[in-house]
């Protein structure tokens, strides 16, 4: 008679790994290794590598917002005193969490003035031009990959988070520019990979009020657009743990609409879970090590076996917590086992499921099935793909913005600019997380 037990010591998801697993598992349950406004540096200040981010660190924050080209328009340059735009009420929001959260122990905020240059300004000086009662100006556009430049191209990169507000609207000087925009912004976000950065990038949309000025038109001839609807973004840029705590300690308010880049999560809590109510029926599995249940032993002689693994997925972006997505994107790695994920078997805990103290660090569960395990040790890894880019990309990109009026507002090619974005992490992208989960088989 076989039997499967998981072996001590493998307390960690590592970085990456998808499992499925056979009979008796020994899963430790743990993580996957899971204001004055700032003075500015010279531009040729060398870039520092990112390194790791302990979290109980205090947060320094940069917002930027470049005041050019149609930006004023999302901060009603030209509305009715008092209408305020879903720009204003937005972004004045998030300058407020910066500025006043107890979690950020320096909060700077810059303009890019029209030539690309990153200027510091008081909070005070910012909000303003927000909220529209500050001084109001229009100025020529810029290029998408200079306004990348300009944020990167400041010291510290790897330890400050860098909140960019932009529309993406690409005002490069010549039409030229326009086949090489996906490899212009590539080469402008270059320093992402090679620093160790991440970035989260959120859609939104407000309504407009002022002249709206078409990507790569030379001369610009503007349009008054009075009310409608415009999309504009907002990218959070730093080391993923710090990018990750800005999320979920500043700005837990954020768009739905997002799309992560760079991002990982190396320490996402998982664990074997075969009790409590996660247990299958009549399955030959028995925790050996009380309620923990970090030792299992199976008897997998009379046929296949299941086990559940319980996933933190908090810290992941809402789309990728739908359990249609996880179905459809989760991988198990069992090499030398026959083992899958059950399909259709990957969804939320219940609330009377959560609210268990077994299982109250986990948001989720995927059941693992084992039929055969074909060496004495073995590793079974579950892992989650990055994923492609999500399909409000495409709903918000034209090749064709000089009807700005037209419902709803789209942005010139804003499929090229986020995968010329994702290309500078190099042709493959690493894998969200993996769980590994050792097996031993005992006779």
């Amino acid at each position: 008679m076989s039997h499967l037990f998981f072996a001590p010591g493998l307390s960690r998801c590592c970085q990456f790994g998808y499992p499925f697993l056979l009979a008796v598992l020994l899963l430790v349950a743990a993580g996957c290794d899971n204001s004055k406004p700032a003075e500015k540096d010279a531009a040729s200040a060398p870039l520092k590598k990112a390194g790791k981010a302990p979290l109980e660190l205090p947060l320094r924050v940069r917002v930027v917002v470049p005041y050019s080209g149609n930006m004023p328009g999302l901060m009603g340059y030209r509305a009715t005193m008092g209408v305020n735009t879903e720009f204003q009420a937005r972004i004045g929001g998030l300058l407020k969490e910066v500025h006043s959260s107890p979690q950020v122990s320096q909060a700077a905020f810059y303009l890019i003035d029209q030539q690309g240059a990153m200027n510091a300004v008081h909070f005070d000086t910012l909000r303003g031009r927000i909220n529209g009662t500050g001084r109001r100006t229009y100025g020529t556009g810029l290029g998408v990959a200079q306004v990348f430049r300009a944020v990167l191209n400041e010291p510290d990169t790897g330890q400050v988070v860098r909140v960019l507000v932009t529309d993406l609207t690409d005002h490069s000087a010549s039409r030229r520019n326009l086949a090489a925009l996906e490899d212009d912004v590539t080469s402008a976000l270059a320093d992402l990979r090679r620093l160790g950065l991440g970035a989260v990038v959120y859609a939104d949309s407000s309504r407009f009020y002022g002249t709206f000025y078409p990507a790569f038109q030379q001369p610009p001839r503007g349009q008054e657009v009075r009310g409608s609807f415009r999309p504009y973004y907002i990218w959070v840029i730093g080391a993923p743990a710090l990018v990750r705590r800005f999320q979920r300690e500043v700005w837990a308010d954020a768009p739905t609409r997002q799309v992560a880049l760079g991002l990982t999560y190396p320490a996402l809590p998982y664990a074997a879970r075969l009790q409590p109510l996660l247990h299958p029926q009549g399955a030959a599995l028995a925790c050996t090590d009380g309620k923990t249940c970090h030792a299992v032993e199976a008897d997998v002689a009379n046929g296949p076996v299941e086990f559940a693994v319980g996933l933190n997925l908090t810290g992941l972006p809402p789309d990728l917590q739908d359990p249609e997505t996880l179905n459809a994107r989760l991988q198990l790695d069992a090499p030398h086992a026959k083992a899958e994920l059950v399909p259709g078997s990957a969804r939320a805990l219940t609330a009377t499921e959560h609210a268990h103290p077994a299982l109250a660090a986990y948001t989720h569960v995927a059941r693992v099935r084992v039929a055969g395990l074909f060496a004495p040790d073995v590793t079974l890894t579950l892992r989650l793909p990055a994923p492609p880019l999500p399909a409000w990309v495409s709903s918000l990109s034209t090749d064709d913005d000089t009807h700005p009026t037209a419902l709803p507002g789209r942005t010139y090619h804003l499929d090229w600019i986020l995968r010329g974005a994702r290309q500078a992490y190099g042709a493959t992208l690493p894998p969200l997380f993996e769980c590994p989960i050792r097996l031993v088989k005992k006779t």
